[in-house]
């Protein structure tokens, strides 16, 4: 018997979910662009919006709440970038598919390698894997997510990918290492007035 591929194995999960038509349906129209085996796509905005017959607005509605669920994993924000002649071009998100069991954190290596690091997108948030995350460490994932803007927009830090990079932050918050020390200098700047300068993840914290 032949050995489904990794896109049919999500075709058949994804596809007995509740969710609503217009839902499975965007989601379904970025699956058609991915890749058999490494389940990643990067189709233009355009193309979305001729498949769909969505507006901009609404097709990432549904993507937002699709990275939620845990069906999708946003690899590079779309922006503006030139191409090697000098032109300016438009570079298109990337997105990877996936099961919300799945712990999925961090990029290909081939990705990190041929990204170059940029300033944090206004228009970054966390994903679902972070609040998965944040839950199991009793933290609100949006308001950490607002210190690494903060943090990152004050300092003019630069990241190849910055869901990575917020990854990394829950990490030493995980491991209770001093952020300081591991890559996040002077982000205590960006901290509440009264937050401890020991575990001040705590003024984070779900109940607070």
């Amino acid at each position: 018997m032949a050995t489904s591929t990794p896109l049919q194995r999500w075709d058949d999960e994804f596809n007995t979910n509740p969710e609503t038509y217009t839902f499975r349906g965007v989601v379904n129209t970025l699956r058609k662009y991915a890749d058999n085996h490494t389940l990643e796509c990067w189709p233009s905005m355009a193309k979305l919006k001729a498949n769909t017959g969505l507006t901009e607005r609404g097709i990432r509605k549904q993507l937002d709440k699709a990275v939620e669920a845990g069906w999708l994993v946003r690899l590079r924000i779309g922006h503006h970038g030139t191409s090697e002649d000098g032109s300016a071009k438009n570079i298109s998100s990337k997105y990877k598919l996936k099961f919300p069991h799945e712990d999925f954190t961090s990029v290909p290596t081939t990705y990190r390698a041929t990204q170059s690091p940029e300033p944090i997108p206004c228009q970054w948030h966390v994903n679902g894997i972070h609040v998965n995350k944040c839950k199991r460490l009793g933290l609100r994932a949006n308001a950490l997510g607002g210190l690494l803007k903060a943090w990152a927009v004050g300092e003019s830090v630069k990241s190849s990918n910055w869901d990575t990079k917020f990854t990394a932050m829950l990490n030493v918050i995980e491991s209770e290492r001093d952020p300081e020390i591991e890559g996040f200098t002077n982000i205590s700047q960006y901290l509440p007035p009264d937050a401890e300068t020991f575990e001040w993840w705590n003024d984070y914290a779900l109940d607070n």
